[in-house]
């Protein structure tokens, strides 16, 4: 658990040549009270790894089953939806467009699949598709890839017709150090247009809509730094989740990181991430939702919990 105070962070910003040009001082820890406010995901268990609020004010929740459920205000389910399970077992790999039909990737049979039609959408060639997104501003979607030691982001319009590719050749050595993408398992776009990809492999990565990298973010602390779910605020806040550190960290668009919020540590293996438009933060753990309630001027206000069968 961290504690109050400053701490250096690991976070770089690069001009042009991706030549470092900042790297700001310190960030700081805070904690928050337990609230009455809860979800209660009944129909989606597990690990529940990726969230979406709904147009509705209903919330998302998929798991590593396969499952992707809505859940009302009072933690009904009101909707379920099979997927398709994954070999990772981190995630049900779906997101919502504008019409809120869900799309997910099915890794082993390299294709893009919807509830609203039975056979898939597109099919990603020899590239494993591992992470999807629906982009509300741009309606478009981006398919994170992997193939082998390499990996990439594909764009996609409303009828899946590819548009095109952001792609980097891998290097080695940590993504802070070398600019590329490795393993990019959550993916959101900012309010500036910037792509923001959550990788695995110890690193965030901000692209901007020249495809150039803004920056890369590789956390802080001595617990090391596994960033799982990414989304962001109205005011262009980069919100992600770090399962290492049990803490969810608070970027600015800039990518100066200025605040943490713990997770307390009943809650095991914390992945799932998604805001509403009132400044609640949901943090999907296992076989649990935790709900905070931060306020527009970056204090954290309230945490509630909601526990769902195992």
């Amino acid at each position: 658990m961290f504690h109050r105070g400053a701490w250096l962070h690991s976070f770089e910003k690069f001009n042009e040549k991706n030549e470092v040009i900042e790297r700001p001082d310190y960030t700081r820890s805070i904690s928050v009270a337990v609230s009455d406010q809860d979800f209660k995901p009944t129909n989606v268990k597990g690990h529940i790894s990726h969230l979406h609020w709904s147009k509705t004010g209903d919330i998302w929740a998929s798991n590593d089953r396969g499952n992707v459920g809505l859940i009302d205000h009072s933690g009904n389910g009101k909707r379920l939806i099979k997927t398709c399970p994954t070999y990772s077992g981190h995630f049900a790999l779906a997101t919502i467009d504008n019409e809120e039909h869900i799309y997910w990737v099915h890794n082993e049979e390299k294709n893009i699949g919807t509830d609203s039609k039975d056979e898939p959408v597109a099919q990603t060639g020899d590239w494993e598709p591992i992470s999807i997104f629906y982009s509300t501003n741009e309606q478009m979607f981006y398919v994170g890839k992997v193939m082998q030691n390499d990996a990439k982001i594909t764009r996609y319009n409303n009828y899946m017709v590819k548009k095109n590719d952001i792609h980097y050749i891998r290097k080695h050595g940590k993504c802070g150090e070398k600019i590329n993408f490795r393993y990019p398992a959550y993916l959101v776009t900012n309010i500036n247009g910037d792509l923001c990809v959550s990788d695995y492999h110890e690193c965030v990565i901000v692209v901007g809509n020249d495809k150039k990298i803004r920056f890369t973010y590789t956390g802080s602390g001595q617990r090391g730094f596994s960033p799982y779910g990414i989304c962001t605020d109205s005011r262009g806040h980069i919100l992600i989740v770090d399962s290492s550190s049990k803490c969810i960290h608070i970027l600015t668009e800039e990518g100066t990181c200025n605040q943490t919020i713990n997770i307390s540590d009943n809650f095991r293996f914390p992945r799932g991430l998604c805001i509403d438009n009132n400044g609640h933060c949901f943090v999907g753990t296992y076989g649990s939702i935790v709900v905070y309630n931060y306020l527009s001027n970056d204090r954290s206000v309230t945490l509630g919990t909601a526990e769902s069968d195992k």
